[in-house]
């Protein structure tokens, strides 16, 4: 009978230590981090521990363990801005990009899916820095420069959408320009644009506050950005 009710203790304590394996080390999945954020997560000088590979233990209660996925997302961008020469271009960019694998990075886009938890506000965030990053990246050439070399106007996107991507942790994996059309302004087009000036001064200075900005300040200022974009496109 000893023998019995030792046997049925120890397949028990058996049982028990390989649930609490499996529940307090979680595997990392195929093209996903696992992000361990709470008590003693990490010692160092960030707010969690990313693991991109293997197990990894989380101390139960005081600790809590969410997957993020690695990418790639594709998103696409329409856009109607002007030239460094005053000539109205209208142009749909296609973009590839997700978390980057550099260490750095990639806690920063760690830290702010902990922060939000909200996976929409994010998208929208980024999906407002593309088209702004377009927006500069047009902005900053001339209509000859842009209806000429397309290599070398893709590298002009690239650097400067990349720029603002590493803000959020991410960088661009591909670009693909699917439509491009540049013509001059009209007058009804140059009396519309004044109209915009004052809503694009004050886009374009938040925009460059924000990147000063902790992430926990910056939620506020991109909820704004997002208004004066929506603003815009309404006119």
């Amino acid at each position: 009978m000893d023998a019995v009710v030792w046997l049925v203790a120890v397949l028990l304590t058996a049982v028990f230590l390989v649930v609490l394996f499996l529940v307090c080390c979680p595997r990392c999945p195929e093209n996903r981090v696992l992000v361990i954020s709470g008590l003693f997560a990490s010692f160092g000088k960030h707010s969690c521990r990313c693991v991109t590979e293997g197990r990894a233990f989380v101390f139960p209660l005081f600790q809590t363990c969410e997957q993020m996925p690695l990418g790639p997302v594709r998103d696409s961008v329409p856009l109607i801005c002007n030239t460094s020469d005053d000539v109205r271009v209208k142009t749909e960019v296609g973009f590839v990009y997700g978390v980057s694998s550099e260490e750095e990075l990639m806690y920063k886009a760690a830290e702010i899916a902990v922060m939000t938890n909200d996976d929409g506000h994010v998208d929208s965030v980024v999906h407002m820095a593309l088209s702004g990053s377009l927006r500069q990246a047009v902005a900053s050439m001339t209509s000859d420069e842009l209806t000429g070399d397309i290599s070398k106007v893709k590298q002009i996107i690239h650097a400067e959408v990349e720029k603002n991507l590493n803000i959020f942790g991410l960088s661009l994996s591909g670009l693909d320009i699917v439509k491009l059309e540049v013509g001059e302004l009209g007058v009804d087009d140059k009396t519309a644009d004044f109209r915009k000036l004052d809503l694009q001064r004050k886009r374009d200075l938040l925009a460059d506050s924000i990147k000063n900005m902790e992430f926990r300040e910056s939620r506020r200022a991109m909820r704004q950005l997002l208004e004066l974009e929506d603003e815009l496109n309404r006119l």
